[in-house]
């Protein structure tokens, strides 16, 4: 009686001090950590105010801890957002409470109380324990407990009708929880169940098929509906086409996993043995495959990207976790009971200490290693987590008590939705594009025009970016990376006017981007005022059903004195990019163009050219290839021009390719020329049915491709965006010069500016 009752009060006591721990850090920005708090409280407050599920909840994402939240604020009277936020963060150390204890009852039941501590004490010193509280990946944490808990009841050997009820439940509103957690346990269910078919008994059927039969349900009421629309693209969508999860796999990679569980993982290894032998002893034997499929199919999950599934691998990381600390915390209970049954059997002697004074040892020293690796990682991660912290809270108010009207708010990453939340405003938020880009705010916070279709994204700026007039942009993984620009440094017009040679740099020219509808679509333009009487033109058009980007340079001039002009272009390569490979048709046969340009090499330096005369420039495509990473840019030039040249590395990368026209400015005078940049990735499909040697081909065929065009003050006016807040890292002062932002409040970490209404009533279009 007295050993319970010390259990019970240790644990009481190690429930306070987790809580207390997990509430400070939670809280260590002054509010709360994470950017997905702010969606969850804006969905719950939804649910509280309409009582009901608004439309946009229905989809993949489950409600029940939005419903959850919904009713702690309704039953709290929570009158204040600052009140609905605490009340998210009791509720949150609640959950990391039940976590802790579900992860304790594993233990207990697998070894004894000492073992379901051990197992809570190590779940303490896995990072990802952590990481799910920062981000706010709340619904994931209940349906981890859920799960875990789950695994307790499920292999019972006694199911009367109340245990079949709790299972029942606890199979329903897990699945009602999260989407992810419905995936991993249909896996580790329907496997249990074909193991249960064959080795277990019919009680430990009966619990099982209780919980399918709560999950199916669960399963028909949510998804079925969202599903069915989708079928036919269902497993293509869900396993192949994510390739932006390739971008997490360094997250699962041996050093991460080391970094985030440390000993535990080596030992959760040792664990399948030690606590095959406990359960085998004890008659356990369903309850050590719920801890083996618990385990091992979250880690397998991990590395799926090896055969060619695209999931988010990092995910499963956190499913894992609890049994990992279970399976861990068997073996260090074996060596502690092994010392006392020692220290029993031979007495408390000075040699009996000494003997199993190695064996403590070894276990505190495993507890230390985790110290200081841990706390640098919970302290790195409260820092980057911090969305909305002190300086981001009083921006938000001043905004609020400034300007109290209804509108629209576009914020970079950071303060994120609860920006937006805190000062009453609807808010459009730059997300990571790993996750999903945001082109909306994107456009906005780069005041960007835009070009897109599946294989290109054109972007030009307002205010430009350091080192680049223009950029064209390719999906890798799904996302889209810069891999040529207009380098300004290279680029640049002369002109001759009464007699006399001026040149300027485009960089140095003051500009206008604007739309020009034409045969009723668009065209980009992006004029430069060269002089005072002398426009030069940049027109950039996508077509439907075409691939290349055509790019037309027109001049314009109403005064006599300016005779001819010339422009140089200096296309650049991203050196993200190892572009070391060039066809060009009679020149070029997919090889690397130093071994021609090698005699032109001067010594002690790392570059050199390979020179076209206007005699030598074929009507044919520039293709450059990137082997590495299967990436292609081509260009085609309508109107050949006077010079050319391949800008080459001494390591054989081609980092430019620059070309020059010159003319004399008449009227209707234009240059042009197509460009056509893809990865293999994007383009497969059309690689198969015609080759690269071919390449002529893609610069005519007709596809099915639509192109999208967007720009800043399009979406400004109708979006009633009235204010762009910046993270101060993030924010350039020459925004301010477009005339477009008119800066109002500033601190040390975040910038709020007022969109001008002038710009609003003026608009962006040249008809």
């Amino acid at each position: 009686m007295k050993r319970v009752f010390q259990e019970k009060l240790f644990f009481a006591i190690f429930s306070i001090m987790v809580s207390a721990l997990l509430y400070a850090l939670i809280s260590s920005n002054g509010f709360i950590l994470g950017n997905d708090p702010a969606v969850h409280l804006t969905k719950a407050i939804e649910i509280y105010t309409g009582a009901r599920i608004t439309p946009s909840e229905v989809a993949w994402y489950p409600p029940l801890y939005r419903i959850l939240l919904a009713t702690f604020i309704s039953f709290a009277n929570a009158p204040f957002l600052e009140h609905a936020v605490f009340l998210m963060k009791l509720l949150t150390v609640f959950f990391d409470w039940l976590l802790v204890s579900a992860v304790y009852l594993l233990g207990r039941r697998l070894h004894g109380p000492e073992c379901g501590i051990m197992a809570s004490a190590l779940l303490l010193l896995c990072f990802p324990f952590y990481e799910i509280n920062f981000w706010g990946g709340y619904s994931s944490l209940l349906s981890i407990i859920l799960l875990c808990i789950l695994f307790f009841y499920l292999p019972s050997k006694n199911t009367n009708l109340q245990r079949a009820v709790l299972i029942f439940i606890l199979a329903f509103s897990m699945i009602l929880t999260h989407q992810f957690t419905t995936f991993i346990a249909t896996i580790i269910i329907g496997l249990y169940f074909l193991i249960s078919i064959v080795a277990f008994k019919a009680s430990i059927k009966k619990s099982l098929v209780t919980a399918i039969l709560g999950g199916s349900v669960a399963f028909l009421i949510w998804y079925l509906p969202v599903i069915l629309p989708h079928i036919n693209i269902l497993f293509h969508h869900t396993f192949i086409s994510q390739t932006q999860y390739l971008y997490l796999v360094w997250r699962v990679t041996y050093d991460v996993f080391y970094l985030n569980f440390g000993f535990v993982l080596f030992l959760s290894f040792a664990g399948l043995v030690s606590a095959f032998l406990i359960c085998r002893r004890n008659n356990e034997t369903a309850f050590y495959v719920l801890l083996l499929l618990g385990f091992i199919a979250p880690l397998l999950l991990t590395q799926s990207y090896k055969v060619g599934l695209m999931l988010p691998y990092d995910r499963f990381v956190y499913y894992m976790m609890p049994c990992a600390s279970v399976l861990a915390s068997s073996v260090i209970c074996l060596f502690l009971r092994f010392a006392v049954f020692y220290v029993n059997m031979v007495g408390v002697t000075l040699k009996s200490c000494l003997t199993v004074l190695p064996t403590i040892f070894l276990v505190c020293l495993l507890l230390a290693s985790r110290f200081p690796a841990l706390p640098d990682k919970i302290s790195e991660a409260t820092g980057y987590y911090s969305y909305l912290d002190a300086s981001g809270y009083m921006a938000s108010q001043w905004l609020l008590k400034s300007f109290p009207q209804e509108s629209a708010v576009v914020t970079t990453e950071k303060p994120g939705i609860f920006f937006g939340l805190m000062s009453k405003k609807h808010p459009f938020m730059e997300t990571n594009p790993l996750v999903e880009r945001s082109a909306l705010a994107e456009t906005v916070l780069n005041l960007a025009f835009e070009l897109e279709h599946p294989l290109t994204l054109y972007r030009v700026f307002e205010v430009p970016m350091p080192y680049e007039l223009d950029q064209y942009n390719i999906l890798i993984h799904n996302v889209w990376k810069r891999v040529v620009f207009l380098y300004p440094e290279d680029t640049r017009v002369s002109y001759v006017v009464d007699g006399v040679q001026r040149l300027k740099l485009l960089s140095d020219l003051s500009k206008r981007i604007f739309w020009e509808k034409h045969d009723a679509k668009r065209v980009l333009c992006i004029q430069y005022a060269v002089d005072e009487n002398f426009y030069l033109t940049q027109m950039v058009e996508m077509f439907n059903g075409s691939l290349p980007v055509k790019v037309t340079w027109v001049p314009a001039c109403s005064d006599e004195r300016f005779k001819e002009f010339s422009v140089l272009l200096s296309l650049r390569f991203d050196p993200n990019f190892v572009f070391n490979v060039t066809y060009v048709p009679g020149l070029f046969h997919w090889e690397n163009p130093i071994g021609k340009a090698l005699p032109f090499m001067i010594e002690g330096r790392n570059w050199t050219t390979y020179n076209f005369s206007p005699a030598d420039l074929p009507k044919d495509p520039f293709v450059f290839r990137d082997p590495v990473n299967g990436v292609y840019c081509a260009l085609m030039f309508d109107h050949i021009p006077h010079l050319a040249s391949i800008g080459i590395l001494s390591t054989g990368q081609v980092d430019a390719f620059r070309f020059n026209y010159s003319s004399k400015i008449t009227l209707g005078v234009a240059f042009s020329y197509r460009l056509l940049t893809f990865s293999e990735e994007s383009f497969r499909e059309l690689l198969r049915e015609f080759p690269p040697q071919n390449f002529e081909n893609f610069f005519s065929m007709e596809t099915e491709t639509q192109f999208y065009y967007r720009d800043y003050l399009t979406l400004i006016k109708t979006s009633k965006i009235k204010f762009v807040i910046f993270e101060r890292g993030k924010f350039r002062d020459a925004l301010l010069n477009s005339g477009l932002l008119h800066l109002i409040y500033s601190t040390d970490n975040y910038v709020v500016c007022k969109v001008k209404v002038a710009f609003l009533v003026e608009g962006s279009e040249k008809v």
